[in-house]
């Protein structure tokens, strides 16, 4: 008996189980104070930025480049260019198979091209980054996306299937995925960011951090490249 209350408090069993809930208690107090720091580090380098308006804290890169999309190039580049397009814009069509078929066979090693939809154009355009989305679930995104700006203007929507079907994709599977809307949310959430960018227009590219909408040619658009890839590697230097 004597040894039992000769120990002390922190021999015990609940005396072990107090020292571990403050040592918790010191664990989640550092690990907040170095998320305050690093936010605060972000918020000032540019990283993180803050919604003026709503108060919100999003990450810049996140926002620019989304998740869950697809791309062309370079999986770790020096330069990511982000397309925002809608699949009934007449210029967009110029823009992806310039990207598609120049720019990125000049540059694949050294840059990314992330699309992204941006359907503001109607009921239509939304009915049509579906189908896109769709066949990408079969692993035909960008087969599709080039079929649909190859034939814009020249199909109903209800041919849609039969066009993916015609580019190997699974008929019955892709009018599923459309009836379901599987992937509206993806797609929305790419409006809702290019709102916060300001993006009201197709094409609009963001080249980085650097943005430029409409019909650019070929030798400004490489221009553009070319100049940010010396950029960075001078700030590398």
């Amino acid at each position: 008996m004597s040894s039992f209350y000769s120990k002390k408090w922190y021999q015990r069993w609940w005396g072990v189980l107090i020292i571990i809930f403050l040592i918790l208690i010191v664990i989640s107090f550092i690990a907040s104070a170095l998320y305050v720091y690093n936010t605060k580090k972000d918020i000032e380098s540019g990283k993180i930025k803050i919604d003026p308006e709503t108060g919100e804290i999003f990450d810049k890169k996140e926002l620019i480049e989304g998740t869950n999309n697809y791309y062309l190039g370079a999986k770790n580049p020096k330069l990511t260019i982000v397309m925002f397009a809608d699949l009934n814009c007449p210029y967009c069509k110029k823009a992806f198979d310039l990207v598609t078929n120049k720019i990125i066979k000049e540059y694949s090693n050294r840059v990314k091209i992330i699309y992204r939809d941006l359907p503001i154009m109607g009921k239509d355009s939304i009915v049509l980054s579906l189908a896109s989305r769709c066949a990408g679930e079969q692993g035909k995104f960008w087969d599709m996306t080039g079929k649909l700006f190859e034939k814009q203007g020249e199909f109903k929507l209800e041919e849609l299937p039969n066009m993916a079907q015609s580019i190997g994709v699974n008929k019955q599977q892709f009018i599923n995925c459309m009836a379901e809307e599987r992937y509206i949310n993806q797609i929305r959430q790419d409006g809702i960011d290019a709102e916060k960018m300001n993006i009201e227009r197709t094409p609009t590219y963001m080249f980085n951090e650097y943005k430029a909408s409409g019909h650019i040619k070929e030798d400004q658009f490489k221009l553009y490249i070319n100049q940010i890839l010396k950029n960075t590697k001078n700030e590398r230097n």
